[in-house]
């Protein structure tokens, strides 16, 4: 598990150049700076769980203000607020300066996003999204009086719809109400905070057709022995060509095995 920051947020007013580190999302979006705690030590290639909106990100350290090499350039506005590195990856290595270039020279040769070459170097088996804090959230403990106001209400019915699973910012942004509405109703005892971890989005593929399947099945074949073999498939635009390779994706990643998709356009 990761080590957890220490809490430094009510220290930190921001009125002054903090530390930071520049981390890349293993997705396609940009780099974003945060805040290293006072007594947490990072280094480029270190694995790291940021905030990012309302969601406890995985990302990787790409630079850091501090560095000899290649330091974070100055903060554009030294009084400019920001987030807080939550939590370090220990048990597992940092990815090394070769591999970050590779990885770069990777997106840039293939005109993709850095985000989406730096997933390749995520380990397979290592469940990132379990190790990533539970959220909190708030559920409803006992019957709202007539008496709330009309925020307290607004909240309290939003807190009801969403049976405890939304977050804080959430519960907040979708019924227009501040922490004041939300103080109010724990002090009343009408709700309580309790964790919520979302529950891991599954991707549903498209059934294949016949003559799709039979394609699968050949490269099945060759998948299942362990020997290079080349496939091609023939088939017009649109015609099905990549959901066979998608299928074939899934079956592997299922097999703890890596798959790296290359797309030439001739």
């Amino acid at each position: 598990m990761p080590t957890p920051a220490p809490d430094v947020a009510a220290l930190d007013t921001g009125l002054h150049t903090p530390r930071r580190c520049r981390v890349q999302f293993p997705q396609a979006l940009t780099t974003l700076d945060y805040r290293i705690p006072a007594q947490m030590s990072l280094a480029v290639g270190d694995l790291v769980i940021v905030p990012l909106g309302t969601k406890n990100r995985v990302a990787v350290v790409v630079a850091l203000s501090e560095a000899t090499d290649s330091p974070l350039p100055a903060a554009p506005n030294p009084e400019i607020l920001y987030k807080t590195v939550q939590a370090k990856f220990e048990h597992l290595p940092p990815l090394s300066t070769q591999h970050l270039g590779y990885l770069d020279w990777l997106a840039d040769y293939y005109l993709a996003p850095r985000g989406n070459a730096y997933r390749l170097a995520f380990p397979p088996k290592a469940d990132f999204y379990a190790a990533i804090p539970p959220e909190i959230t708030y559920t409803a403990t006992s019957t709202a009086p007539d008496s709330l106001s009309v925020k307290q209400s607004t909240l309290y019915a939003e807190i009801i719809r969403q049976s405890g699973k939304a977050t804080k910012a959430e519960l907040l942004h979708h019924s227009q109400t501040s922490t004041v509405q939300l103080r109010a109703l724990c002090d009343k005892g009408l709700i309580a905070p309790s964790n919520w971890k979302p529950s891991k989005p599954k991707q549903q593929l498209a059934p294949l057709s016949d003559a799709q399947n039979t394609a699968l099945a050949q490269m099945l074949e060759d998948l299942g022995q362990n020997r290079a073999a080349v496939s091609l498939l023939d088939g017009e635009t649109g015609s099905g060509k990549t959901e066979v390779y998608f299928h074939l994706i899934a079956i592997a990643i299922a097999q703890q095995k890596q798959v790296l998709i290359s797309i030439a356009l001739l």
